[in-house]
């Protein structure tokens, strides 16, 4: 089946297949990092924010922020890892509780690299061999165990100057052997995560990545750089990619967009990729805010999904919402200041709705 002739005249409710994962509907879960885990692993809190999530009948599920290893973890308590085998079972209580609402649930993977915490961090400049096998060598068993917990794939992070992000970006990446330069060259190393990753998991899993559509830095990745990168990720076994941007530095290209921004600011990017010839699956994030706008993305083939993290902060429930009003408008008002709340003991939530307290699900 063509993936890309699947959007044609479709809307929001429309049944999707990524690769082998069957979606209810084009509405994604985005990760947003909860800080719910204790030293990387799963906790009661965290199965029953998922528990939550998945009953609000979303087509597809991204798990935030796992980390491979302990020096690729951006925060150092609440991140989850899946490290070691011992984490497996954990992540079986999340997976359980997906699936038992017929919710699919992928596996983000990610490495902080230079924004690593509690670690000396892992910059591209000065990484060594080692450094590259071992740091593969992470994702590839992060892999494994995503697919043996019971994921239904994986999801690469490779958005946002995080370790596969800055190794892209011409901004962050001053080497002069063969992983620097030339695109081709800062997509080396990606792609031999991809490539790795896929012959671990087997040719049938979804593995896909979040990507930064531009770098909104100087010196930085540009669209028509990302059209290669892709191009060169998708031959070297990648399904999908989830288009985000930005960087630390200007975050509301990323994380924090202003309420004042228009609705998929990323779609023009998302256009010109498409321009270019990029025949990929799309997962397009940032500002979906109504069904209007949403079947619109989807009709003129932009994407083939759209994912939403910050309103289910709010609205856990938003999905089963618009289906029953069409009209519906999240309340989510893009503040950005759950990413604030993420560093308190409560976890990531919604300060709007729940200002002094835990959400239901960290209760």
């Amino acid at each position: 089946v063509d993936q890309i002739k699947q959007t044609a005249a479709m809307s929001c409710w429309t049944p999707y297949t990524l690769k082998n994962v069957q979606c209810r509907n084009r509405f994604v879960r985005s990760s947003t990092a909860e800080a719910m885990a204790h030293d990387g692993f799963v906790t009661d809190r965290l199965v029953a924010f998922y528990e939550e999530l998945a009953r609000g009948e979303l087509g597809m599920i991204l798990h935030s922020h796992i980390g491979v290893n302990v020096q690729g973890r951006a925060q150092v308590s609440q991140q989850p890892l899946l490290d070691n085998d011992d984490k497996i079972s954990g992540m079986r209580r999340i997976i359980e509780a997906c699936h038992k609402t017929g919710t699919p649930i992928v596996a983000q993977l990610a490495h902080a690299g230079p924004l690593a915490e509690g670690v000396v961090p892992l910059n591209i400049d000065t990484m060594t061999a080692e450094d590259f096998e071992t740091t593969t060598e992470a994702f590839v068993q992060a892999a494994r165990r995503a697919k043996e917990a019971g994921f239904d794939g994986v999801e690469l992070h490779c958005a946002h100057f995080y370790m596969l992000s800055s190794t892209l970006s011409s901004a962050m990446n001053h080497r002069t052997d063969i992983y620097g330069g030339s695109v081709e060259n800062r997509a080396r190393f990606p792609c031999e995560v991809v490539r790795r990753v896929r012959a671990m998991v087997g040719p049938d899993y979804l593995v896909m990545c979040k990507i930064n559509v531009e770098d909104f830095k100087e010196g930085g990745n540009t669209v028509a750089d990302t059209f290669k990168i892709l191009t060169l990720m998708q031959a070297a076994g990648l399904d999908a990619a989830e288009l985000s941007g930005g960087n630390p530095a200007r975050p509301i290209n990323a994380a924090h967009p202003s309420p004042a921004r228009p609705e998929f600011y990323h779609g023009p990017y998302a256009a010109e990729l498409r321009r270019l010839g990029l025949r990929m699956p799309l997962v397009l994030v940032g500002g979906a805010r109504t069904q209007a706008k949403i079947n619109e993305v989807l009709d003129q083939g932009l994407a083939e999904l759209v994912a939403i993290s910050r309103p289910l902060l709010c609205e856990p429930d938003l999905i089963l919402q618009m289906k029953a009003d069409p009209n519906k408008v999240p309340r989510c008002a893009g503040c950005g200041r759950c990413f604030r709340a993420m560093l308190e003991d409560t976890g990531t939530r919604c300060v709007m709705v729940h200002p002094q307290k835990p959400t239901i699900a960290q209760q």
